[in-house]
């Protein structure tokens, strides 16, 4: 994370009000550096530990509401692990699309943009999660691995950190994209690619 922000921080103060003929940003020093700053330390929040729910290490599932009990006994850790890498490829596909599309000019100012977009994701679902302090239903499912039920995400389960990054990269490269190819009608297949692949984490 340190190094995310040093180089986000890097690229903003390097590329300050670089025109391009192929990126839609600017950068504005005296804005990016600062966001990228304060969202990064409110990310650092997903770090933190927090008290396990009262009711651990024995929650009853007639604790929970109706919705949630109905998903109990379908933990999965195959499923947890496809959410993990479908997220890695999010985080990087962009990347290279935007490396391909650009041929390298205005990469750069857009990645920052990127990375400034996930981190400000990040941010505010760290925010929420401890705003709301929801129990996972996994918590109350007796065939849930117990690494899970005391990991971190138990007793913050709300908003989902893998949707939301997933839904943040997509719409990021959505957006770049859209502006740099205000007319082509290729857009409306990265809106719904990157739709399609949100929704599937």
């Amino acid at each position: 994370m340190v190094r995310l922000v040093a180089a986000l921080a890097f690229v903003a103060l390097a590329w300050e009000d670089r025109a391009s003929a192929q990126t839609p940003y600017g950068l504005k020093l005296e804005l990016d550096v600062p966001v990228i700053a304060i969202a990064a330390g409110l990310s650092l929040l997903a770090l933190v530990e927090v008290a396990p729910p009262e009711c651990f290490p024995r929650c009853a599932a007639s604790a929970i509401n109706p919705l949630d009990r109905s998903v109990l006994g379908h933990y999965s850790e195959s499923a947890h692990t496809a959410a993990d890498i479908m997220i890695a490829g999010l985080l990087s596909l962009p990347l290279l699309l935007d490396g391909i599309d650009s041929g390298g000019d205005g990469w750069l100012e857009d990645t920052v943009v990127f990375g400034e977009a996930l981190l400000i994701a990040q941010a505010l679902t760290q925010l929420t999660k401890f705003a709301v302090r929801r129990t996972a239903p996994f918590v109350y499912d007796p065939d849930a691995p117990a690494d899970a039920v005391r990991g971190k995400d138990a007793a913050r389960s709300f908003i989902s950190g893998h949707t939301t990054m997933a839904f943040a990269a997509t719409t990021a490269y959505t957006v770049t994209f859209w502006k740099r190819h205000p007319d082509d009608p290729g857009r409306w297949a990265v809106l719904g690619a990157g739709a399609a692949l949100s929704v599937a984490v």
